[in-house]
């Protein structure tokens, strides 16, 4: 199993985008014209697991300076529970700087289960407040926990969010109606 960059041309590119699509509701995906977009941005991988000429999951990365984000990480469902997910995770960990990725608050079994695989794997929850902005229409604003691969400290966070909005939200349909001092609370 390898990565593969999963561009516009990319044999796989409509596997992988019907994966992303079944995967994230709405307001936590791009528009296809969006993905399209994002995809020309540097910072940006829409990476593929692929084997055997066959997509096995989806990881969007955005790669900066100072930490990797897993925007997107979605296995195939008949894939799910047979440990690929673990798999690819660990091949994305122990780099010199953090692994940032989001989770919605543990509140059911499965956004519980969510959170435990992601802790078995050696990333922790960080005490920070997080929202999750829309990415398509009016969709509300909620809250959602950002996991690390470390401890974070409060500027690592500010500067993560702050990517968010000025990088990665303008990718989106969602209009910035926030600064970062409204999503930590300041």
């Amino acid at each position: 199993m390898k990565f593969e960059r999963i561009g516009a041309s990319h044999p796989l590119f409509e596997a992988s985008f019907a994966l992303y699509e079944a995967s994230f509701p709405p307001n936590e995906r791009r528009t296809r014209e969006d993905h399209l977009r994002a995809m020309q941005d540097a910072d940006f991988s829409p990476l593929g697991a692929v084997e055997a000429g066959n997509l096995l999951a989806d990881v969007f990365l955005w790669e900066t300076e100072n930490f990797s984000y897993l925007e997107h990480f979605a296995v195939q469902p008949s894939l799910r529970g047979h440990g690929c997910g673990t798999e690819l995770l660990r091949q994305l960990l122990g780099r010199d700087k953090p692994l940032i990725l989001e989770i919605e608050p543990p509140e059911d079994a499965r956004t519980c289960r969510r959170k435990r695989f992601y802790e078995r794997n050696g990333l922790r929850a960080q005490p920070f407040r997080h929202v999750q902005l829309p990415f398509q229409g009016e969709s509300p604003i909620v809250p959602l926990v950002i996991m690390a691969d470390r401890d974070l400290t409060a500027q690592q966070c500010r500067a993560f969010q702050q990517y968010l909005l000025d990088r990665v939200v303008r990718y989106t349909q969602y209009r910035k109606t926030l600064d970062i001092a409204d999503i930590i609370g300041i």
